[in-house]
């Protein structure tokens, strides 16, 4: 017995033994064999790689205000199988009723809605359109639904969910829309300032890699990122919201009045190039670019786009070569009315088949009269080399080179085989075709003296952590196209017509001006000879002696009996200019205070109220800084101002409007002590009404309060009464509105 025991105790000791060195074994061979394949297997199985997408850049207008960003959005799904309660009552119908007005569902789609929640389908299924890219309210509410419904329905859980994205804002909707563009689901900027600096906007994934379990969790260990993200640069644009606004207006103004095939304005700084304002009719919403008319979005940005025959704003380009080659003297005359050129009839715009013109009259006044004919005379006098020379100084020739998409060039009658009828209305601007951004820029060298400036319309591009700046636009002089003796010549003829014509007079400020009347070819040649078959046009700039603002307005086709630049583009850019001037702090010239009937006018009927109201008295804005109230109230009193303190302190230490602006008598001037706060710690709310949104900005910032804002130009409502005690950082909400 003792011998079978011992027989069995060898054997399971040797059974043992092999089955440890068989596990020895193996442990040796997956160690040193397989060893390294196994460890990559079992990292390939633990490691998660995510991709972390970048941010899109903030584009701001001139005085940091948004004009398109980025937002968290969510995408709403359903699953149609749990639409059934524990009893199987269907309840889709219910929640589609229930969640179609948070969605926006038009009441023609509720069927669809309907249908989809009723299918049954089990799994996820996007409520598309309409819930492809909800905001945080939305999501809120569908939240808050759900939450109703289950308590209401006692088993029963609305199919909702949410996955979380992110989407473009543009919290003004078709405000410069054709400026900023769109940004599609692709995430792809179309049109606009969103795709000429896509890779700037867009910035760079990053991607992280980690350690995780079973369910994707990261492991608290192991975890490193192979790449960081680095988020779109932002854009501070020239563009200022406030003179946008003006624009805005001005172009629906034109649309209800005239109702026009199209339509746009344009107005920059012609020291710089700097565009501060553009505006193009039909227009769309970007954040609703789908719903856009096709004519919208793919006629693009009128105004750099598309070309058109200039008309009679291109006489001041042939006006500028006859003066700087000295080929003409204002003084000499010639017969107005009509003339044959190569046996075609050349005529002026007065001209009935018969009779027309004015006579027997100078060349200073064919252009204040915008005459063809003689117009006609001064280009066949240069001769096309001479006129081509100018052309392409003020850069008719080629594209500006502006920093937007889909900029169109100019067409022009080849030089070399120009026949004399083609360069006689080629000096009156018929039968070529410019863009309007090329004659802002023609027209700006014009105002500053002779420099040919590229337009832009981004100041800055700026890094979105650190603030600092990346890169700044520059003004970049593109050529000289005339002397400064030849363009203050020029600037004192478009002076003249607008203080001849009136149709952009504004009383307190020089304007210089000049309006266009074209005729719209046909296909298979020829004319419209239709009243309405015109596309009017006004350019000009003020002070004419020191511009600082130029303008463009271009209607095509409007619906008037009288469809000329003088009647309907010469009154929008006064309407425009008006306001814009102001806004600018331009000073108000006391000579030009005077109306057409001799009398005294309001300077500025933007502030007034009134383009001639005779008793409006104005008062250049003293410096009260460093000044005890005293002094500063004495000084206030002689001037004609009314103050208004805020703050603690012995010593001002700012001002709005700051010294040196010119303003009407009785206006309110806003002084600081020390930091705006008084001796409580508190900030007593001022009256802003009446200030431009650039002031009422930086008043709000020094007090040290946070502000919402809603419309653009000047403060028309504050949610907080002037004289309330605030803790700085309260918010104040601001309203303005264009007077």
């Amino acid at each position: 017995m003792s011998q079978r025991l011992r027989r069995r105790s060898r054997l399971l000791r040797l059974t043992l033994t092999l089955a440890l060195v068989g596990v020895v074994s193996r442990m040796f061979y997956l160690h040193t064999v397989e060893g390294a394949s196994l460890s990559n297997q079992a990292t390939r199985m633990w490691t998660n790689d995510k991709t972390i997408p970048a941010l899109r850049g903030t584009i701001f207008d001139r005085n940091n205000v948004k004009m398109a960003y980025t937002a968290k959005a969510y995408i709403v799904y359903v699953d149609p199988s749990q639409m059934k309660d524990a009893a199987n009552i269907d309840h889709s119908k219910m929640v589609a009723d229930l969640l179609a007005p948070i969605l926006h569902v038009p009441v023609d789609q509720y069927s669809k809605l309907e249908n989809m929640f009723s299918s049954g389908i089990k799994g996820w299924v996007i409520v598309a359109p309409w819930g492809s890219m909800i905001d945080q309210d939305q999501h809120d509410q569908i939240v808050a639904l759900q939450n109703k419904v289950e308590k209401q329905y006692t088993g029963f859980v609305p199919g909702i969910y949410f996955d979380t994205a992110s989407k473009r804002v543009y919290p003004n909707g078709v405000f410069a829309s054709h400026v900023l563009g769109f940004v599609n689901t692709l995430g792809q900027g179309v049109t606009g300032i969103e795709e000429e600096y896509q890779k700037v906007l867009q910035g760079h994934t990053g991607s992280e890699r980690y350690l995780g379990d079973i369910a994707g969790n990261p492991l608290p260990y192991g975890q490193m990122v192979s790449k960081p993200v680095q988020n779109g640069d932002n854009l501070q644009l020239t563009i200022d919201s406030t003179i946008q606004h003006y624009v805005e207006v001005a172009l629906d103004d034109a649309i209800n009045k005239y109702k026009p095939y199209r339509a746009a304005i344009i107005v920059t700084d012609p020291n710089t190039g700097a565009v501060l304002a553009m505006g193009s009719r039909p227009t769309f919403d970007p954040n609703h670019y789908g719903d856009a008319s096709s004519s919208s979005v793919l006629y693009q940005n009128w105004a750099v786009s598309s070309t058109f025959e200039p008309g009679s704003t291109f006489k001041i380009a042939t006006l500028t070569a006859a003066l700087d080659q000295q080929k003409l003297n204002l003084s000499d005359k010639y017969d107005s009315g009509s003339m044959m050129v190569d046996g075609a009839l050349v005529h002026d715009w007065n001209w009935d088949g018969v009779h027309g013109g004015w006579g027997r009259i100078t060349y200073h006044d064919a252009f204040i009269h915008s005459s063809n004919v003689g117009f006609a005379k001064i280009a066949l006098n240069l001769g096309a080399p001479l006129l081509y020379q100018y052309i392409d100084k003020f850069g008719f020739n080629a594209p500006t080179g502006i920093d937007l998409p889909g900029e169109a060039t100019s067409l022009l009658f080849p030089v070399a085989t120009i026949r004399p009828i083609e360069l006689a209305t080629t000096g009156y601007g018929q039968g070529i075709s410019v863009t309007p951004i090329q004659q802002v820029a023609a027209v700006g060298a014009v105002a500053n003296g002779g420099r040919l400036l590229r337009p832009y319309v981004v100041g800055e591009i700026i890094d979105p952590e650190t603030g600092r700046v990346i890169s700044t636009t520059k003004p970049k002089v593109q050529g000289i196209v005339a002397s400064s003796d030849t363009m203050t010549k020029v600037r004192q003829m478009m002076e003249d017509e607008i203080n001849t014509d009136r149709e952009a007079y504004i009383p307190g400020y020089d304007v210089a001006g000049k309006t266009g009347t074209a005729s719209i070819p046909k296909k298979g040649g020829g004319y419209y000879d239709n009243q309405n078959r015109y596309i009017t046009s006004f350019i000009g700039f003020a002070p004419a002696k020191k511009p600082a603002v130029e303008i463009y307005v271009t209607v095509d086709t409007p619906e008037t009996d009288l469809a000329y630049g003088s009647t309907v583009a010469g009154p929008l850019a006064k309407q425009i200019l008006e306001q814009v001037l102001p806004y600018m702090h331009v000073p108000i010239d006391p000579s030009q205070l005077q109306s057409s009937n001799g009398n005294s006018a309001s300077s500025a009927s933007a502030i007034a109220g009134s383009s001639s109201n005779p008793k409006v008295q104005y008062a250049t804005v003293p410096s009260v800084v460093g000044s005890s109230q005293s002094e500063a109230g004495n000084v206030l009193k002689t001037a004609g101002l009314s103050p208004e303190w805020v703050g603690h302190g012995d010593h001002i230490a700012r001002q709005w409007p700051e010294a040196g602006q010119t303003v009407v008598n009785g206006s309110r001037l806003i002084a600081m002590f020390g930091d705006g706060q008084n001796a409580s710690g508190k900030v007593v709310m001022p009256d802003l009404t009446g200030f431009p949104m650039l002031e009422a900005t930086n008043v709000m910032t020094a007090l040290g309060l946070s502000m919402t804002m809603t419309g653009n130009g000047y403060v028309s409502g504050q949610s907080e009464p002037a004289g309330k005690q605030l803790t700085p950082g309260d918010t104040v909400k601001l309203t303005f509105s264009a007077h």
